[in-house]
């Protein structure tokens, strides 16, 4: 039951942020992106969903992590993308921290993206996270993901 509210919580969320942005034409602009996953901490491949923006230079937002039969994760993400001069490329370090519903631990990361912009508003993102648990010293892995992401504006 715990899966489907945060599902639907985050289904919701993004849906208002998507028409807010559409009706009123946000000062900020609205990130929705979707790619494939390989999880090592808990030894899943899934699809990782994320709905974000972009204040003052830093990249912040919410993602989820689900495998075929249910939503395994939902966490939170800062990066600072640094662009590649004269190039449409970015490398963003950033951190996040996700909760997993069956393990009942939560995991604080670190780790690098490499982005590639492919029109003003759509890019194909790489990330790598070395991931370990704040909860116990036995949860520890690393997530790598790709994926597209599509900005709002």
């Amino acid at each position: 039951m715990k899966n489907f509210k945060a599902l639907t919580v985050l289904a919701l969320t993004s849906t208002l942020a998507i028409f807010g942005c559409a009706q009123a034409e946000a000062a900020l602009p609205v990130d929705l992106g979707v790619g494939y996953a390989n999880n090592s901490i808990i030894d899943e491949e899934g699809v990782e969903v994320k709905v974000g923006t972009e204040v003052n230079k830093f990249r912040l937002g919410l993602n989820s992590f689900t495998t075929d039969n249910r939503v395994e994760s939902l966490g939170g993400y800062v990066g600072i993308p640094i662009y590649v001069q004269n190039t449409n490329l970015a490398l963003v370090p950033q951190i996040r921290v996700e909760r997993y519903f069956d393990l009942e631990e939560t995991t604080g990361g670190v780790g690098l993206g490499v982005e590639y912009k492919i029109t003003d508003s759509v890019r194909l993102e790489g990330v790598a996270l070395a991931n370990r648990s704040f909860d116990s010293s036995d949860v520890k892995g690393e997530i790598y993901t790709v994926g597209l992401t599509k900005t709002f504006r």
